[in-house]
């Protein structure tokens, strides 16, 4: 029998969007950025078709699929909803469909956060998580409180910070030169949902011309290139557990998408996108 274990160990976690320098922290970097400009985020939708970019030659396994996100400016905060759809192949040819989709609420102060995240392979739930969860405001210290699965309650430590937050925070940084931004980051997806996130940011790239018209609506808008590596907290180890690659605008919206997973790498291309207009508050 083929072994899925590696396509079923399939996270995704894009607003977004650690190995941690010993001598950084990100209390310290949200500190330094809550004295920065505002960051605005563009309510969007967005979606990206995947394809295999590289994959052992042992595994045998290919992957298609494609990511869906509709991100929104809601005045008391923002939400998220987020469909990945895969077929993944083994080298029987057998195949195997899953879909992940998030739905979440941020509030605008970065406190708060709600959460429901679904897990299904082949027409069948195998993971669902939803709950609450609420920090302090200067120290970010708090707790999150699950109802699925029922009385499940995990600690988050100073510094903790949601997915919509991160992506302001790593614009800030980005903005003001900065080339390494450590973060924690809770989603909300299961007993190992609080990560230590090392992002590394490039230069500041050259603003778009004219030469794709799907990109039109981010013209002139700065962008730099990030690689984001994803460790969980808790566990002492060298190596992510997985990394993600992206372009990333000035107001919160991503391209050129690479999710490296170590045994294979998946390369998202940006096919739709749509800008929904600022809410009147």
């Amino acid at each position: 029998m083929y072994d899925w274990s590696y396509a079923l160990n399939f996270p995704i976690r894009l607003s977004l969007l650690v190995g941690l320098s010993l001598g950084m922290s990100a209390c310290a970097a949200l500190g330094q950025t809550q004295k920065a400009e505002a960051v605005t985020l563009a309510s969007h939708r967005a979606v990206y078709d995947l394809k295999m970019q590289r994959s052992d030659s042992g595994l045998g396994l290919s992957i298609r699929g494609r990511l869906a996100l509709e991100f929104k400016d809601v005045c008391d905060g923002y939400t998220l909803t987020q469909r990945l759809r895969t077929e993944m192949v083994n080298a029987d040819g057998e195949a195997r469909n899953t879909e992940y989709s998030i739905t979440s609420w941020e509030s605008r102060d970065g406190r708060r956060y709600r959460y429901n995240i679904k897990n299904d392979t082949q027409g069948q739930q195998v993971e669902e998580f939803s709950g609450n969860a609420e920090t302090q405001n200067r120290t970010r210290i708090g707790k999150a409180k699950f109802n699925k699965p029922a009385g499940l309650v995990m600690d988050l430590p100073a510094g903790t910070i949601y997915p919509s937050e991160h992506v302001a925070v790593l614009i800030r940084e980005a903005r003001a030169g900065t080339h390494f931004v450590p973060a924690k980051v809770f989603d909300g997806s299961g007993e190992d949902s609080l990560f230590f996130v090392g992002a590394s940011v490039g230069k500041k790239l050259p603003a778009l011309g004219d030469g794709n018209p799907l990109l039109k609506p981010l013209k002139g808008q700065a962008a730099w290139p990030m690689r984001l590596a994803y460790f969980p907290a808790g566990v002492k180890t060298e190596q992510p557990q997985y990394e993600i690659a992206f372009r990333m605008f000035e107001n919160g919206i991503s391209d050129e998408l690479i999710m490296d997973y170590g045994e294979y790498a998946l390369k998202g291309t940006l096919t739709v996108l749509e800008l929904f207009p600022r809410p009147s508050c």
